[in-house]
């Protein structure tokens, strides 16, 4: 039996919204996938976060989901293995850390549109390896758009034109 606490919404973890109740299983599994991907690549990536995900076994990335009004909710948060006890203390600096990369990236390869709003540049080739998951990532959020990456109050809305952070 799951705690209360990791079926709810905590502070900390990456919230995803999708402007439909009924999402495409394709798109959800790719959607999944690369946020995963890119999750823990980022735990894996700075000292403080690496010992943890280099236990055996490694943290467990876990989601709920949620409709409501047309939308449809995807939380997801580190758990442990043995336990599947939440993690909050681990998944916070890991999204955080996330968000930030990724909103550096998309204003980073960002240019003005002939229209005004900012577009992500389109390239095969990128600075940083984890470059390559935040192009991933954008590519899977402008399918079905709006839709937004967040976590406390930093939130990622992607558009087929465009982005805004906040």
């Amino acid at each position: 039996m799951t705690s209360e606490k990791t079926r709810n919404k905590f502070d900390g973890s990456l919230t995803i919204k999708l402007p439909t109740e009924s999402v495409p299983v394709s798109y959800l599994s790719n959607l999944l996938r690369v946020v995963q991907a890119a999750l823990r690549e980022t735990a894996s990536s700075t000292d403080d976060t690496l010992s943890t995900m280099s236990t055996n076994p490694a943290p467990l990335l876990f989601s709920s989901f949620d409709r409501h009004n047309g939308i449809t909710t995807a939380l997801m948060y580190f758990g442990d293995a043995n336990d599947n006890r939440l993690m909050e203390e681990f998944t916070k600096p890991v999204v955080h850390r996330f968000l930030e990369g990724l909103n550096e990236f998309l204003n980073g390869n960002a240019q003005s549109s002939l229209w005004g709003y900012t577009v992500s540049e389109q390239r095969n080739s990128y600075g940083k390896d984890s470059d390559v998951r935040y192009a991933q990532v954008t590519k899977v959020m402008k399918k079905l758009s709006p839709s937004s990456l967040s976590s406390d109050s930093r939130c990622i809305t992607f558009t087929e034109d465009g982005f805004e952070a906040n």
